[in-house]
């Protein structure tokens, strides 16, 4: 018998003799316990803890050896079902599905490195909605590095997990550049141009460019030219990063003197006769 209210049953019991007797009992119905099961978040981010605790009921027994009200760090996307008893021994079973949302992938961009000292850079986030860099650094801004550093980026996703990333951005050095002393020749002296452009600031190998262009060889870092003017010429130093630096002289060219021979109109020779001394002019 499975009686589904509280009530009173009386037995009779009679003998051979025909003689009987009466004995009643009730019988307690009591109702089974509402369990709830709760959890202190239906969504977690993986590697973090959520706390899951049943109501309703005097004690509590977890499955996937869940303590009740103790953390506990889910690994996958499930159900807990919690079993809860009351003081009168009776149970009741509630469940509840927490969510395990994955870490982002956090990547970390710049738009150049190395970057050439004195120049900007950008860093930017990738594989999330939100990002905080470290150094002061706003995500997507250009910014202007001091010294190599690292810089480190913590990506959040739109379940607020969070995940980081960090990358080195390198500062190179600019080369030296170095077109010589200015200074003074006459017309059609050849003047080597250049000082010590290949000094040991930037990275090797050097490019030269030099313009006016001064002949054939002009990406020489020491070419020779000939100019026919006073003439200002630059060199653009580049190195293997596209680092480049620019130096600038001008030579002055001083016209050489102009000499003529002039013979005196006025002064007439016999044949055989010994010619007078000439007049020699010059500018």
């Amino acid at each position: 018998m499975t009686p589904v209210t509280t009530r009173s049953y009386t037995v009779t019991v009679s003998d051979a003799n025909g003689c009987s007797n009466t004995a009643g009992k009730t019988v307690t119905v009591n109702t089974a316990p509402t369990v709830s099961a709760n959890a202190s978040a239906n969504a977690v981010c993986t590697g973090n803890s959520v706390i899951l605790t049943g109501s309703g009921a005097q004690t509590y027994q977890w499955t996937n050896a869940v303590t009740n009200g103790i953390a506990y760090t889910p690994d996958i996307t499930r159900p807990y079902y919690v079993t809860g008893t009351d003081s009168h021994g009776c149970t009741g079973t509630a469940s509840i599905t927490v969510t395990v949302n994955p870490l982002p992938i956090a990547g970390a961009i710049a738009s150049s490195n190395p970057v050439c000292a004195g120049n900007s850079v950008t860093l930017t986030g990738s594989n999330a909605q939100f990002y905080s860099w470290s150094n002061g650094i706003s995500n997507g801004q250009a910014f202007v590095p001091s010294t190599t550093s690292t810089y480190t980026v913590t990506a959040t996703d739109a379940n607020g997990c969070t995940n980081t990333s960090s990358i080195t951005v390198t500062v190179a050095p600019l080369p030296s550049a170095n077109a010589g002393s200015s200074t003074t020749i006459c017309s059609g002296t050849v003047v080597n141009l250049g000082g010590n452009p290949t000094a040991a600031s930037g990275t090797p190998p050097y490019t030269y460019l030099w313009d006016p262009s001064v002949h054939i060889a002009s990406t020489l870092a020491n070419p020779d030219t000939k100019p026919t003017s006073t003439t200002s010429y630059s060199v653009n130093v580049s190195d293997s990063h596209g680092c480049s630096a620019t130096s600038n002289v001008t030579v002055t060219v001083n016209a050489s003197p102009v000499v003529s021979i002039v013979v005196n109109p006025a002064v007439t020779i016999s044949p055989g006769g010994i010619m007078p001394p000439l007049f020699r002019t010059g500018s």
